[in-house]
């Protein structure tokens, strides 16, 4: 894929996100820019950083990669970036990312560049790169890593939005039947903010039931 192939993207991109509206317009226009703007959501944990990150996969699929910080493949980001050369990095967990694959991402980000020097694995890439990150906590991440993003600062979800989204997820992600959904979302009430959660206890119900999943996931 040409990495300076220009995104396309449908208006109804984070149809299943409630609220952030600002967010959304934000991420659209920076992954529709000319050249790279890079974006990081924050917050504590919760849902709305995980479902942005999961749409944008979902709508550009191939052209984006996706990794956790705290466990990125073997060859760590350096070797991730040269075999599959995407156009968009998502990154879940962006503070607990280790040092080398850090190092990587301020080179790719600062000027599109992967640079390495290492006997017998000398690496010089140039790649323009947008990136799309989440963080639970901007405590701790280096001033230099920070002032490469436009940071948004991400709410968690009231009471009736984190139901709405729960049971959209569920239904239309995971493939549960809406009656259940809706039982897991007021199961849930109250007792967290991770859209998660809820997935696990939808995969879990049907070998254990729904009461019983959550129980075992939550306690109590």
């Amino acid at each position: 894929m040409p990495c300076n192939q220009k995104l396309s993207l449908s208006d109804d991109i984070f149809y299943d996100i409630i609220g952030h509206e600002e967010a959304k317009e934000l991420l659209k226009a920076c992954l529709l820019a000319e050249k790279p703007v890079h974006v990081l959501l924050a917050g504590p944990p919760a849902l709305a950083k995980t479902l942005f990150l999961w749409d944008i996969e979902r709508a550009t699929g191939e052209k984006a990669v996706w990794l956790v910080g705290s466990a990125t493949s073997k060859a760590g980001l350096w070797g991730l970036v040269a075999e599959r050369q995407p156009q968009i990095l998502l990154i879940d967990e962006l503070d607990k990312m280790n040092a080398a694959d850090t190092a990587a991402l301020l080179s790719m980000m600062g000027g599109g560049r992967l640079v390495r020097a290492k006997k017998g694995t000398d690496l010089n890439l140039s790649h323009p790169l947008w990136v799309v990150a989440g963080t639970n906590r901007l405590t701790g991440l280096s001033p230099e890593l920070l002032s490469r993003f436009a940071v948004r600062k991400i709410e968690t979800y009231n009471r009736s939005d984190f139901l709405t989204v729960v049971k959209g997820v569920l239904v239309r992600r995971e493939g549960t039947d809406p009656e259940l959904a809706d039982e897991i979302a007021r199961r849930l009430d109250g007792r967290t903010q991770d859209v998660r959660d809820a997935v696990r206890v939808a995969r879990l119900a049907p070998q254990l039931g729904m009461e019983k999943a959550v129980r075992l996931l939550l306690g109590t």
